[in-house]
């Protein structure tokens, strides 16, 4: 790759390595808060690790010239940095989040209820379903899910899911014109011209990508260590804005 996608990578790595060496760790005084505040804490820590697996897949991919298993790892990278900032946003939106789930679980038991696939009949007969069934209906009555477009537009983001999101997913979704594109190229005959049958990621997507790929990184680990307790937010916070700004020096100006 280009001198500038080398940089790049290196920044981004340096982000990566210090996040984890900066990653809060001690959870023992969660338990001091509001039950409600607590559990929030916990599932904030979990989606943070998580976070941080999927950054370093990411960046594995990228430096691989990986077009398709990048654009996949970080979209789901992108969801759950979504899934971050809101849980973090207020206590309240963990419940939010859990009826999201428990509808989640809803739909897979209307599947198996209404399915005609031998293979899930015995499923119809355990004891436990009837109870969930009912359990689910009464938790979940008169909720409304949230999809990844409503997070993205509480916490102030719905343009990174209209100009991110939806760009990984052409590439990390089945597409025919995806296909044509980047695959092959054929004249109006369907006379094969050149063909391309592992396509590296170019200078300018890896570029985008890496950006990405930081911001998050920066995003996650600073909103992280301001809401987690006993954490040095002032040092961390200093530390990640020289990081941006070595990502902004060394991204061309043609690029942005």
């Amino acid at each position: 790759m280009a001198s500038t996608v080398s940089e790049l990578l290196r920044i981004t790595k340096d982000i990566l390595d210090y996040s984890l060496t900066e990653e809060p760790s001690n959870v023992a005084g969660f338990e001091s808060f509001p039950a409600n505040q607590c559990i929030q804490l916990f599932s904030i820590k979990v989606v943070y690790n998580i976070i941080l697996e999927l950054a370093f897949d990411s960046l594995s991919m990228i430096e691989k010239k990986r077009h398709v298993s990048s654009a996949s790892l970080l979209r789901s990278l992108f969801e759950y940095y979504m899934e971050l900032l809101f849980l973090a946003k207020d206590p309240e939106n963990y419940k939010q989040r859990e009826l999201d789930a428990k509808r989640e679980q809803q739909k897979v038991l209307h599947i198996i209820e209404h399915s005609k696939d031998p293979s899930l009949a015995k499923h119809k007969t355990d004891s436990r379903f009837e109870p969930r069934k009912k359990e689910l209906n009464n938790d979940l009555n008169g909720h409304y899910q949230k999809s990844l477009w409503n997070l993205c537009d509480e916490i102030g983001l719905n343009w990174m899911y209209d100009m991110v999101y939806r760009t990984l997913s052409f590439v990390a979704h089945p597409s025919i014109v995806n296909y044509s594109n980047r695959y092959f190229k054929a004249d109006s005959a369907c006379e094969m011209l050149e063909y391309y049958p592992a396509p590296q990621l170019n200078e300018e997507d890896a570029i985008q990508r890496l950006v990405l790929l930081s911001d998050i990184l920066v995003g996650s680990t600073k909103c992280i260590h301001q809401i987690l307790p006993n954490c040095n937010t002032s040092a961390i916070e200093a530390q990640l804005e020289k990081f941006a700004c070595e990502m902004v020096k060394a991204i061309p100006r043609t690029s942005t």
